[in-house]
């Protein structure tokens, strides 16, 4: 593989990182919210955790744009 090619991906994957640090402190917000006013969090960490892989797979894998 080329070397410009190379970079080109590495550029790419540091994007999609990025991204998904977006995405999980987007989906950290609304339940540090809710901490934050003494509201019960267990089940919406749970719910966060179970679909941020899928969310954040989706995201950077461009899967269900149209």
């Amino acid at each position: 593989m080329e070397p410009s090619m190379v970079e080109a991906h590495l550029k790419q994957a540091e994007r999609h990182a990025a991204r998904g640090e977006e995405i999980i402190a987007d989906q950290k917000r609304p339940i540090s919210e809710l901490e934050r006013d003494r509201h019960d969090t267990k089940s919406s960490r749970e719910l966060r955790l179970r679909n941020s892989k899928g969310s954040i797979l989706r995201t950077v894998t461009g899967f269900g744009r149209s």
